[in-house]
């Protein structure tokens, strides 16, 4: 009890909460303990500005001040190697104080108060002072005198040290004259004024043996019950000693406990009061009542422990024999599988060494992991320096390497030279590399010379664009004088038989013409020289055209055609061009569709993008027919409604490369027996791409 708060009547709010949740309460009071030895820790290590010491600094305040707010001013005051917080004894803490009681001593201060009104600043300035040297504390004035210059008015040192009473003491007041207050203190422990000069107050008897006394029916003389309480928190074990003297050793824990709680109910105490008392008296009277250990017996205890220790020392070299052995087979086993490994790894470098294709591995951040003989030849570059380099960093102007974040990725690439004979073209097959978790680590490119093949594919598509030139004039010409000499037929008088044979001659000269046009087409697509004329457009106008001119051939075939296109969307478009991909994408669902069929045309805005799609409910198109049917001169397998007419195998080619143009991609979906769909996407607005990107 402070000298402020020794005849403070109030109830002690801190004791009833610790009394109602002694767990929580205590483990508040060692996290306050805790935040206050880190702050006095680290105020001599860091500058005041440094932030772990405003950390610690915030976080000792906003601990005391959780006290200060809930159990008003708080008080903390030194017994022996103890704490007391609100007066009360909190063993628990003494671990956790050890820092503060350190520095308390130093100054021989025996209490402190914290003031609701304390704050940050004043805390910071107090352990400032704490954690210096008293005697560098004397030229300033002592401690005290660095308060007041500092003005810390929040935190005070308490004047009045608590003393342990014994059986030969005697019991001091604090008073003038030794008389203030009257009568002995309560609780074992008295304040007394700290210097020369201290009163000298009453003596007064062993209050331990006052409240022993009392409890064990030797003395009916009724103590205060603070006076009780305070006792049994400092001197339980003493007590229970002297009531065994006058109960008798030989009662049981049981009875012992009956006697003393009589005496509680005839003291006052209530039951809350008196549970945390009863629990100590049982567990010192059990510990009392047990049996000592004679030293003979403490001895016996040591040598069996001794060899027990032996025994343990012979086991544990056992092991480590053990752990030594198993530690060689380990590394034996790892330097097996260390050979084994090399062998893979020269075997896997000379499988890669004689691939005819160049392999390129790079991890995530574009740097070469691996790269092959061949890569090496179609780059320019040498392996030693490359690894670990970005694949870019180094090569020369006519070299490129392509990498893609898709899945799978295939591209063909024109590596410059200096005249045309040396000229290459690759083409770079590309896939990424996942780990188990399915993220990106890296990624492997196959690089195939094609030079060869391009230059074959290229004569080839000359010379079908030359026989086509010269077909297309004499196919014409023929086209023409058929379609004359039918419309003059009735004048002529031809028979039927004659009719018959220039009709089918018109037919055919009619597709040979198709078959030319798609081909030149094709051939313009191809290298370039087909340049599409873009231009905002309403989609519904362009679908509109087709429907209108394929609408009567799809009706005499009992077919219908459904559009669901939005009337208000627009975009950058070759009109032309796409009216000649809806015309190959529904004339081509309009011939494999039987009669009662329909053919949908829909499109989804998607922002950026513009999502076609031309489905149908005819015969589909097989699996294995899927990833070929924009190739050229192929077509499915599926075979068209009687009275179709038969294509040319060009229409889809022309169509991928129409949308190709257009900055968009194609690609089919089709189960066998269950319809086809036809989806491209394109983008609403053409964007313009700056080569350098």
């Amino acid at each position: 009890m402070s000298a402020e708060n020794q005849n403070n009547q109030e109830p002690n709010l801190f004791k009833e909460a610790l009394q109602q949740n002694p767990r929580q309460q205590k483990k508040a009071v060692l996290d306050m303990f805790k935040a206050f030895s880190s702050a006095l820790r680290m105020i001599p290590l860091y500058p005041a500005t440094h932030p772990m010491v405003k950390g610690a600094i915030e976080k000792a305040t906003t601990e005391i001040t959780l006290f200060v707010s809930k159990f008003g001013d708080m008080s903390i005051d030194m017994m022996d190697n103890n704490v007391m917080l609100y007066e009360e004894v909190l063993e628990e803490a003494a671990d956790a104080s050890k820092n503060l009681i350190v520095n308390l001593k130093k100054f021989s201060i025996q209490g402190l108060l914290f003031k609701q009104d304390f704050g940050a600043e004043e805390l910071e300035k107090f352990l400032r002072l704490l954690v210096q040297k008293p005697e560098e504390l004397e030229k300033r004035g002592g401690l005290k005198q660095a308060i007041i210059d500092d003005q810390i008015t929040n935190i005070q040192i308490i004047e009045v040290r608590y003393a342990r009473i014994t059986e030969d003491e005697e019991v001091k007041q604090k008073g003038d004259g030794g008389g203030g207050g009257g009568g002995d203190v309560p609780g074992g422990v008295v304040p007394a004024v700290e210097g020369e000069g201290a009163p000298e107050g009453k003596k007064g008897k062993d209050i331990v043996g006052m409240v022993s006394d009392f409890l064990g029916g030797k003395s009916d003389v009724v103590p205060e019950k603070e006076l009780i309480s305070l006792e049994f928190k400092k001197h339980t074990k003493r007590l229970v000693k002297q009531l065994l003297k006058l109960v008798g050793p030989q009662k049981a824990v049981e009875e012992v406990i009956k006697i003393i709680k009589e005496r509680f109910d005839k003291a006052g105490l209530s039951e809350d009061e008196q549970a945390p008392y009863l629990d100590k008296v049982k567990t010192e009277t059990i510990k009392l009542k047990q049996p000592k250990v004679t030293k003979q017996q403490m001895v016996s205890q040591l040598k069996k422990l001794q060899e027990e220790n032996v025994a343990l020392k012979s086991k544990l070299k056992n092991v480590d024999g053990m752990v030594d052995e198993k530690v060689g087979e380990v590394t034996q086993e790892l330097i097996h599988e260390n050979r084994k490994i090399k062998k893979e790894k020269d075997r896997i470098n000379s499988v890669l060494k004689h691939v005819a294709e160049g392999l390129v591995i790079v991890d995530n951040d574009g740097k070469v992991m691996l790269l092959n003989q061949a890569a090496e030849d179609l780059l320019g570059v040498d392996k030693e320096s490359k690894i670990g380099q970005n694949i870019l960093e180094g090569l020369h102007d006519e070299h490129v390497v392509s990498l893609s974040k898709d899945k799978q990725h295939n591209v063909e690439i024109e590596l410059a030279g200096s005249s045309e004979d040396t000229k290459k073209t690759l083409r770079a097959s590309s896939a990424v590399i996942e780990n188990e978790e399915g993220e990106t680590v890296g990624m492997v490119s196959v690089l195939s010379d094609i030079t060869k093949q391009k230059e074959v594919n290229k004569m080839k598509d000359a010379f079908v664009s030359n026989v086509s030139h010269e077909l297309r004039a004499p196919l014409i010409s023929i086209q023409k004088s058929l379609s004359l000499i039918l419309d003059t037929a009735d004048k002529e008088k031809l028979d039927p038989q004659q009719k018959q044979f220039l009709e089918i001659a018109s037919n055919n000269a009619t597709r040979l013409t198709e078959l030319v046009n798609d081909l030149l087409d094709v051939a313009k697509l191809e290298a370039g020289r087909m340049k599409a004329e873009f231009a905002s457009t309403s989609l519904v106008t362009v679908v509109d055209s087709v429907v209108d001119m394929l609408g009567v051939w799809a009706n005499s075939r009992g077919i219908s055609l459904e559009k669901q296109i939005p009337d208000t969307l627009n975009m950058d478009i070759d009109a032309k061009m796409l009216n000649q991909v809806f015309t190959n994408l529904i004339g081509n669902a309009v011939k494999f569709t039987p009669e009662g069929g329909k053919v949908i045309l829909s499109a989804e805005d998607m922002g950026k993008e513009v999502k076609i799609c031309v489905s149908d409910t005819g015969c589909g198109i097989p699996k294995e027919s899927l990833d070929c049917i924009f190739e050229k001169f192929e077509q499915s397998k599926t075979v068209p409604v009687a009275g179709s007419p038969k294509g040319t195998g060009l229409g889809l080619s022309i169509v991928k490369e129409i949308v190709g143009l257009h900055g968009g991609k194609i690609w089919a979906e089709s189960e066998d027996g269950n319809g086809t769909q036809f989806y491209f996407v394109l983008p609403k607005e053409r964007e313009v791409l700056d080569i350098r990107d």
